[in-house]
Formats: structure tokens, C-alpha cells, sequence
């Protein structure tokens, strides 16, 4: 399972890119790939005591004159499991938190999209399982009569 969050900033994507990599690098994290033409980090951050490492992902993307989009990205470094997703949550927010200090979001910000999580899947299974039932229970009522 990956958790992601993406703000727009009234800043120049280099600005903000210089951010990035001051704000991981004096956090202590161990980074694990840098990519300055694409404006991409990154790096692993310690799971907490509920799940594996994570690999955080920041991209930075130039949206306008001087308006610049900022997504980050957490997901399991090993195998994922249903614990961790606050613990991604929390990466995440370290992030924009930090960038928050330092330059103002925009005023149009891009609205979050959840793609479907454990809850939605839970919550599928127990609706296909619950009309597998009724199916079942009408089904006897017929045979039986």
C-alpha cells in the first residue's frame, strides 16, 4: 500500500528543490537516489514500530510562473502491510509541514484523489460476501419451497 499527497506552492521549482534536499538531508535520512534534472528524491525513513521501512518519494514539477507542485509519495520498502498507512501519513506531513514554513501554498490547489485502500477492499468484500449470502439464503428459500 503507497499513500501519496501532492500541494502547489507559490515558488520556483528550484527553490523548493533546494528545500527538499536540505530539509531530508539535515533530517538524517538515508537517501537512496537523487535525480536534479527531474527534480525527484529519494529516500528511506524508518517504519515506526508497526511496519517495514519506507521509501519516501518527493517530485517537484513546475506548474506555472512560479508555481510549482510538490508530490510526495510513501510506501512500504519491504512487504506492505495494513499498519503502516499512518506511518505514511506522518512522512508525508513532515514534508509539506517543513515546505509550509518556508513558501505559500497556492490558492487553486489540486484536490486530493484516494485510490482505494484496505478500508475499500474491506468494505467490498464484506458487501460481495454479505449479497453471497442473501444469494444463498434465497436460493435454499427456492429448492426448499
Amino acid at each position: 500500500m503507497a499513500t501519496s499527497q501532492t500541494v502547489t506552492y507559490k515558488a520556483d521549482p528550484d527553490e523548493i528543490w533546494r528545500a527538499v534536499v536540505k530539509l531530508v538531508t539535515r533530517a538524517g535520512y538515508a537517501i537512496a537516489q537523487t535525480n536534479q534534472a527531474a527534480k525527484q528524491i529519494v529516500y528511506q525513513a524508518s517504519g515506526g514500530g508497526w511496519a517495514w521501512a519506507q521509501n519516501v518519494q518527493v517530485s517537484i514539477t513546475s506548474v506555472d510562473d512560479d508555481e510549482t507542485m510538490v508530490t510526495v509519495l510513501a510506501e512500504a520498502a519491504g512487504q506492505a502491510t495494513f499498519t503502516e498507512g499512518g506511518q505514511q501519513r506522518k512522512l508525508i506531513v513532515f514534508v509539506l509541514d517543513e515546505l509550509d514554513k518556508m513558501f505559500e501554498r497556492a490558492v487553486h490547489q489540486h484536490q486530493p484523489v484516494n485510490a482505494p485502500g484496505t478500508s475499500g477492499c474491506a468494505g467490498m468484500m464484506l458487501l460481495l460476501s454479505g449479497a453471497g449470502i442473501t444469494g444463498l439464503v434465497v436460493a435454499t428459500q427456492l429448492v426448499t419451497g
